[in-house]
């Protein structure tokens, strides 16, 4: 009861707080404007000028307030000229972090500004509430005895703030593409969670990924949507639901979109939570600012597929196995059990986390290890009830799912073929973990892994450096490469780089809880702002142009309504109603896409055409191309013959057909593949 009680007096103090903050910002910010005219019309200064004198102005107002009222409680413990240097660091501090934001969301992002003043309006403020109180206006005295537990009283600020930014961060580009469907895979998973609620099969007839956990929530979040859709009037009847998606399914898509987005925030928690089983608070919110800004885990925040949810899973297995590791009870085993069954519900290689529970299983030790032997057989069980639970038809329709996974387990792809295991392996550490770590954050994670090893109190940490290896091993052996592949990586390598950082603070001797703080910012800048920078580029790329729109408003403009256009992947998507699209089929063939959607969607290369001349018979007027031709070209090796059909179909449709207009990618400007349009010669 006491310490509810005192919890609860924290919470009213910190209330009061806070409003007295902001009152006192409120007069600071009247005082500004009104010593701003003041200085224009009755001293004549200039505009700069005037505001440089009213800032310095307000700035005395808001200490004074500050000073005597908001945070009056620690005054007589503290020097006025002391606070009154700190306090005028934190406002430059503020007014910096502003103009930075203004620069990135409207600069670099091009965004609208309603987003950068809903940042100086939320983030600022509390950021600079946070260091007035933790520094500028903090009693010295307190710092070292006392303010640890002043600090750890506000700890759990620290993770909501950072899962906070990176959940803006990976909200920002929710609605990127829309209502085009530039990203080929959304459409599978979307499709087949669709098919579910229509054909009322909750076999989906996919085993690709599997995705099936994807797929049935997918399918559980459409539901949800067409029902309250019904019950609002947005529907008038269920076949009005279906007829949305056919003709536009933007709406689904922003769902389904959102229940992704869930897991990837979910994502930052997890590496704050298992950074935290064996580091101090600085360390871990290093780890999590890292998963937070990592340029992969926010890029593929939203996508419609299934890697989020794989990477929360094995993400959220990991803190289970540690708790083998330290406790061994058997809630743990089973606990991490689920999270193997679901991970696999996700994608197939979850099936790797099988290596992390054996490895928390052996970290118990020889005795522990016989003795505990029945609670492995509870984790396979409960892994196999979870998988079951989760994607059931993988175990009640196994041919399907033989034909599927045959097919995803093919030796080559365009632009994604494996040179072999060492190759890929040195591909995965130096490209994708290296741009999402940084060359310092893959240092430091290399020095956390070996200090998990040497440290007996770190021991549950050897989970996650044992999920890391053998993952990045398993996927460097495959046939094919992906970026995307490394993503479940990132977070726990994230884990890592705290331990390093951890290490590092420990090695440095005994510190106060303020200079931890201070060099784990610092260390943390070196490692995180580089990331950042490649982060924004990255976001500005998602929300900015996109070759295939641009395509797509060209030939809108210059191609004449009732066209016949011949189109391939990757280019633009063009209305429905107002001309006649065509691609090729499974077959070979070039045939008509269905009418009725607002935006028509090619799924083949050209590359596949058995014969030619069949745009001739099909009287096609235009083709749009996009680079595979480009791509198959650049194939070399044993590869090379795999695709000189094709490049041959491309070749003899290249006789037939002239260029009219091209739009290429800007690097840093415009993302997206070289759109092509050619109109067909009539000899």
């Amino acid at each position: 009861m006491g310490h509810s009680a005192l919890r609860l007096s924290d919470g009213l103090a910190l209330v009061g707080q806070v409003a007295r903050f902001g009152v006192v910002g409120l007069l600071a910010t009247g005082t500004h404007v009104g010593a701003f005219v003041l200085f224009i019309e009755l001293a004549g200064l200039s505009p700069m000028a005037a505001n440089v004198g009213a800032f310095v102005v307000a700035l005395g107002v808001s200490f004074v307030g500050h000073h005597y009222w908001t945070f009056a409680e620690g005054r007589n413990g503290r020097a006025a000229d002391r606070a009154a240097l700190r306090f005028a660091v934190v406002a430059l501090f503020g007014f910096g972090l502003n103009a930075l934001a203004v620069h990135v969301i409207t600069g670099i992002l091009a965004a609208p500004y309603g987003y950068a003043a809903a940042f100086m309006a939320v983030v600022t403020p509390a950021s600079t509430f946070l260091l007035s109180k933790l520094w500028a206006f903090a009693d010295p005295k307190a710092v070292g005895a006392v303010a640890a537990p002043e600090i750890g009283r506000w700890a759990w600020l620290v993770p909501v703030v950072i899962v906070a930014v990176g959940g803006a961060l990976r909200l920002a580009a929710i609605d990127a593409d829309l209502p085009f469907r530039y990203n080929p895979d959304e459409s599978i998973f979307s499709g087949a969670a669709a098919r579910i609620l229509a054909n009322q099969d909750l076999n989906p007839h996919w085993f690709g990924g599997p995705a099936h956990f994807t797929i049935y929530l997918l399918a559980a979040c459409y539901g949800l949507y067409i029902v309250g859709g019904v019950l609002v009037g947005h529907f008038t009847e269920l076949a009005a639901a279906a007829a949305e998606y056919h003709y536009d399914p933007a709406n689904f898509y922003r769902i389904g979109r959102a229940s992704i987005v869930v897991f990837s925030i979910a994502n930052v928690a997890l590496v704050y939570r298992l950074a935290r089983m064996v580091s101090g608070i600085p360390a871990a919110a290093l780890a999590s600012v890292l998963a937070a800004v990592s340029p992969l885990l926010v890029q593929y925040a939203f996508w419609i597929r299934p890697d989020n949810q794989l990477t929360f899973f094995l993400s959220l297995g990991c803190l289970f196995a540690a708790g083998i590791v330290a406790r061994g009870r058997t809630r743990d085993y089973v606990a991490a059990g689920v999270c193997l069954g679901l991970a696999v519900a996700c994608k197939y290689p979850g099936v790797v986390f099988a290596a992390a529970i054996a490895a928390a299983h052996a970290l118990r030790g020889r005795d522990a290890w016989w003795a505990d032997i029945t609670k492995m057989a509870f984790a396979a069980l409960a892994s196999v009830v979870a998988a079951f639970a989760a994607a059931p038809f993988l175990f009640l329709d196994f041919a399907s799912v033989l034909k599927d996974v045959t097919y995803e387990a093919r030796s080559h792809h365009l632009g994604a073929t494996s040179e072999g295991f060492l190759s890929a392996l040195a591909w995965y550490i130096t490209e994708p973990l290296r741009d999402n770590l940084g060359t310092l954050g893959l240092g430091l994670a290399a020095v956390g892994a070996w200090c998990a090893a040497i440290r007996p109190a770190w021991r549950p940490a050897l989970v996650v450096v044992a999920l890391v290896a053998v993952y990045t091993v398993f996927i460097a052996s495959l046939s094919l490469q992906w970026e995307r592949w490394i993503l479940p990586v990132i977070p726990l390598a994230c884990v890592l780089v705290a331990l390093g950082v951890e290490s590092l603070l420990s090695a440095a001797g005994r510190l106060t809880p303020v200079k931890s703080a201070v060099a784990a910012v610092l260390v943390g800048a070196a490692v995180a702002v580089p990331v950042s920078w490649r982060m924004v580029d990255g976001l500005y790329l998602q929300l900015g142009e996109d070759t295939r729109t641009v395509s797509h408003e060209w030939i809108v403009a210059n191609v004449p309504m009732g066209s016949r256009i011949l189109a391939e992947r990757y280019v633009a998507q063009l209305p429905g109603d107002r001309y006649e699209v065509f691609d090729v089929n499974s077959d070979g063939k070039i045939e008509p896409l269905p009418q009725g959607e607002r935006y028509l969607e090619p799924r083949r290369a050209i590359g596949h055409l058995r014969n030619v001349e069949d745009v001739d018979r099909m009287e096609i007027e235009f083709v749009v191309l996009a680079n595979d031709y480009e791509r198959l070209r650049a194939v070399s090796g044993t590869n090379a013959t795999l695709y000189a059909d094709k490049i041959a179909t491309y070749e003899n449709l290249f006789e037939k057909i002239e260029l009219i207009h091209t739009v290429e990618p800007i690097p840093g400007r415009r993302g997206g593949p070289p759109n092509r349009i050619y109109r067909v010669r009539r000899d």
